[in-house]
This record gives structure tokens, sequence and C-alpha cells, in this order.
């Protein structure tokens, strides 16, 4: 299933599909070099201590990106952070490249290398992980005469032992066409739930595939769809439930409804409760699960003709009873973007790459790592 797509200006400020490619640049590497202070140990955020989060800026990306994949993986060869596909705008040039760079016990960054490319150019994509196995879902990339397609096509990538990444197609089409679309995994089944669809405005179509013992999900089945259309919205697994918090309707209206998840006694999903509201929702945000809480970073806020990027971190905590507190306000990145659907977390360090300014819609190379901690993290 493919669906050709013009320029998506509705898909709100900077959200456009890609015609072309980037350049190659090919073994380019880029020495990211140590933090400014290597950052200390912060509390264990146990609900006790206040959590927070403290940011610094690292030296940049080797390339501007936005609605790219980011993620932490480990292999024989050590922890690495992981940047997979995304565009460039102005240009909206669209990636096929995967790089990689080491991360210090203290949380810094090493040299970006080059990693095997992708299959074909892919962004606006729905995303999950597994270990060293991770799922680039639907989104766009393009035809034999260079013009932009989302279709139902899903990469399987397997982490080598060497840090390098594998990458195929998986041969079962999603039947889901989706952009911005959210990914994740509970137990052994795959999900990609919303995201604009083949009609061009958001939907509340769930799909799920069984993931084998090699990694690689089955064929993709229709799953209990969501209550209302949802796009642009982060998705995390907490206790075994997906959380959908932000994003926005077929009128590109913020929704503040909280879903979770509901699952049988053998795990298969059977539909999805409101469990709270959130007040400004976001919508292209990422989202950070650390010891029972839930981060939300960044994003858009504000509906058609009132969008504003933000720069604002918020805060919940999951309660007993597998229900959300309220969120709180708690730091502030150190620069206001969005199209950064991913901030990983590893030992306490949250990595925040690329991602697109409100000023000209420009993409940024800036890397920020963030610390989580007490109360001395957000200072």
């Amino acid at each position: 299933m493919k669906t050709t797509f013009a320029v998506m200006s509705t898909l709100l400020i900077g959200c456009a599909a890609p015609p072309s490619l980037e350049p190659t640049d090919a073994g380019q590497m880029t020495d990211a070099g140590p933090m400014a202070d290597p950052p200390d140990a912060g509390s264990p955020c146990d609900g006790v201590q206040d959590c927070r989060i403290r940011w610094q800026s690292a030296p940049d990306f080797p390339t501007v990106v936005d609605h790219h994949s980011t993620f932490v993986a480990t292999s024989d060869a050590g922890v690495f952070l992981y940047v997979a596909g995304g565009v460039r705008s102005p240009g909206d040039f669209l990636y096929d490249q995967v790089r990689r760079a080491a991360i210090s016990a203290d949380g810094s960054l090493g040299a970006w290398v080059d990693c095997t490319r992708l299959p074909q150019p892919t962004g606006f994509h729905g995303f999950a992980q597994r270990g060293r196995h991770v799922y680039l879902l639907g989104g766009v990339s393009r035809n034999a005469g260079g013009g932009a397609v989302a279709g139902d096509f899903s990469f399987t990538g397997t982490v080598q032992d060497d840090g390098d990444i594998h990458w195929v197609q998986n041969p079962y089409g999603m039947h889901l066409v989706a952009l911005h679309g959210t990914g994740a995994i509970v137990g052994d089944t795959l999900y990609l739930a919303g995201g604009i669809g083949a009609t061009r405005v958001a939907q509340s179509a769930v799909v799920q595939a069984t993931l084998g013992a090699d990694g690689l999900p089955g064929n993709f089945t229709s799953a209990p769809a969501l209550p209302l259309q949802r796009t642009h919205h982060v998705a995390v697994v907490h206790g075994g439930h997906v959380y959908l918090a932000g994003g926005m309707d077929t009128g590109n209206q913020p929704i503040a409804d909280l879903l979770r998840s509901e699952h049988a006694s053998d795990g298969t999903l059977t539909g999805w409760t409101v469990v709270g509201t959130l007040e400004t929702p976001p919508w292209t945000a990422s989202a950070v699960d650390y010891r029972d809480h839930l981060f939300l970073i960044g994003g858009g806020e504000g509906g058609p003709g009132m969008e504003q990027y933000v720069n604002r971190v918020r805060r919940a905590r999951f309660e007993p009873g597998a229900t959300l507190s309220a969120f709180v306000d708690v730091d502030t990145l150190p620069a206001s973007h969005a199209h950064v659907h991913q901030t990983p977390e590893w030992n306490g360090h949250v990595y925040s790459v690329g991602g697109r300014a409100q000023e000209q819609l420009a993409t940024s190379a800036q890397v920020f790592i963030g610390t989580l901690g007490g109360a001395d993290a957000g200072q």
C-alpha cells in the first residue's frame, strides 16, 4: 500500500514531506568530545526527593536532522547512541543515513561514525525497540521519480556485536499507512497506533504483529482502535501498558486525554482507557519513562494559528492502579524545538538530537544531554 504525498503543510508547521535525498557524506567522522562538566549521580528519583533533568549542550550532530529516530543500544563493542533516517529543512531532504556515537561512563558522547544505511530513505516514521532489535514503522520514503511516498512498509534493525546495524525490510505490509504514528512493544506484540493516514488526516487505527524469536514481526492485523483519531503523539510502555499522551485530532486541535492500553490475561489488547487529562497538551514532543516518572520534553503547543514550539519539560508520576498524577513543569530545554520524537535514557542520562525550530522551520544539529536526578539537576 502506497500513497503519494505532496508537501504536507497540513501536518502542522514544519511537517513537509521530503522530495529528494541529502548528498552523501559516507565515512564522515565528527568528534563530539567530552561533556563540559561530568554529570553527578543525582538522586534516585524514588518519590521522596524531587526528580528533575539538568541539561547540557554537547557538540553538534554531523548534519541537521528532524523527524528521525534516536535510540540507545548495547553491543559487545559498547553502548551507543544511534540516529536513523529523518529529514532536513529547508530543502526537505530525506535521509537513509544511520550514525552512532559511543556513550562514555559519564554519559558523554564519542565520535559520530556512519553505520549501514537504511534499505531506503525514511522519515516521519513510528519507532519501537526491544533490546538489540529496533523497528521503523511506516512514514515517508521516495518513489523511483524522487517523489515522496507514504507506505505501509516497515524495517527491522538488529544491532550487531561490532555496534553496526543489519537492516531488513519486513516482508509483510502493515496494512496501515501512518506518518507520525507511535510504535510500542508489550510482551511479544509490536503495535503501531494512529498517525496521519492515507486520507491525510489523523486516524484512530491500531495494528499489531507478533515478534518471532529472530526479532522479526509476523503478519500485521487490526487491533482495537483508539477512542479518537490521534497523530503527532507520544507513547511509552510502563507496567505492561501503553500510555499515549498529547498529539492532535483531525482538525489539528491538541488532545488533552491521556490513554492507557488494556489487556486480557493472555496479553491481548482489548481496548483503551482515559486515565487523565493534560493541560496545554503538546504535539511532536518526546517522552521518557524513568523510575515511575513520565517526562514530556519539548514539542509544540496550540491549535491552528496559535502554534508555538516550546522548551518545556513536564513530569508526572505513575500511581498505584496504573494512573498518572498531574503533570508539573520541572525544567526547560536549552532551546525550543519540536520533531525530536525520541529522547532515549541510559544510566540516568537523556539524549536529545536535532529537531526543528519554529523560526523559518529550520532543522537543527543541536545535541543536548540531560542528567536525571534531584533538585540540583534542574539548576
